[in-house]
């Protein structure tokens, strides 16, 4: 029975919650604390929902299948996925709050980094994340008849 080693658990969470860090960091920079109070606590739950729904699927899936084709899949499926939906909520929980900042929203602008896409990316994500996990599906049932 193959496991999923530690470090992939920290970094999965690392990973899903790098937005909210480097947004942190941001705030704690220029000092709008008041923005990373209202997302903080959202941000964190969404985050770390994502990231664990993502481990307890491929610690399952490592376990009953190995990592294999199916194991990819479902990798990639779930990652493409939940950063979608991450981008979804960047996009319409915190990008309206840093609109509001003006301080904020120069800062971010002057590193040269964006706060919103249009709703196409996430979706696209969405959709391309959604049609691996179909793919697992069908691989999966071919694997069992």
């Amino acid at each position: 029975m193959e496991k999923i080693g530690v470090g992939a658990y920290v970094g999965t969470a690392v990973g899903f919650l790098g937005w909210l860090i480097g947004l942190a960091a941001v705030c704690l920079g220029t000092g709008e604390l008041a923005v990373l109070r209202q997302v903080a606590l959202p941000g964190v739950a969404v985050s770390l929902g994502s990231a664990a729904l993502v481990v307890v699927t491929l610690e399952v899936a490592a376990g009953a299948l190995g990592r294999g084709a199916i194991f990819r899949l479902l990798l990639w499926g779930e990652i493409l996925f939940f950063v979608g939906l991450l981008f979804l909520v960047v996009n319409h929980l915190v990008a309206p709050l840093v609109d509001a900042t003006p301080g904020l929203r120069r800062a971010i602008e002057r590193i040269g980094k964006i706060y919103r896409t249009g709703d196409g990316l996430p979706a696209g994500l969405m959709v391309a994340g959604t049609a691996l996990l179909g793919l697992a599906l069908l691989r999966l049932r071919r694997r069992a008849a």
